[in-house]
């Protein structure tokens, strides 16, 4: 199960850029980076509402690295990524 999860997943993920190009003609590039990680933040929640595992919790040695992923892969991250195709966006389709 873990597989299809990752499958499914790497889909999702692969399927964001094409579809972002045409959609970030008409909405701002932060909006939709918030949205595309707040989706995800919905979904695994209800994952793990309906899986119930026993993991540890946050050490308190990874804390630093946590607070880096976080803002360097979940916040600017998105917002570089989605602000670019934004900018491509409006190269290959200025008629939208």
């Amino acid at each position: 199960m873990p597989f299809l999860f990752s499958l499914i997943s790497s889909i999702l993920f692969a399927l964001v850029t094409p579809v972002s190009k045409i959609i970030l003609t008409d909405i701002n590039p932060i909006f939709m980076a918030g949205l595309s990680y707040f989706s995800s933040a919905i979904c695994v929640g209800v994952y793990r509402l309906i899986v119930k595992n026993k993991e540890e919790g946050i050490l308190k040695k990874d804390i630093f690295a946590l607070i880096g992923i976080i803002v360097f892969g979940g916040i600017l991250a998105p917002v570089f990524l989605f602000k670019a195709i934004a900018i491509v966006a409006r190269l290959w389709f200025p008629f939208f």
